[in-house]
């Protein structure tokens, strides 16, 4: 039998409209340089948080799913 663990769960997911990213960008924890990469990153819960302008939401380094939605909750 093989033994398969989980290192690094990737989610991924919308808010349906855009985002504010100069809003978000002043946000404590916020790290933001446009020259270098197009979103907003925030790193809660062992997870990186990632929000483009687009509304677009990318989380991850979490080993979990549920620890990938407890970083996006952080921010709510």
């Amino acid at each position: 039998m093989i033994k398969i663990n989980v290192r690094n769960v990737v989610v991924g997911g919308t808010v349906g409209m855009g985002v504010p990213i100069d809003v978000l960008s002043r946000l404590s924890g916020a790290m933001y340089d446009p020259t270098e990469f197009p979103g907003v990153r925030f790193r809660l819960n062992g997870c990186t948080v990632m929000i483009f302008g687009t509304g677009k939401v990318v989380v991850v380094g979490s080993v979990t799913g549920e620890d990938a939605f407890d970083a996006i909750n952080m921010l709510v």
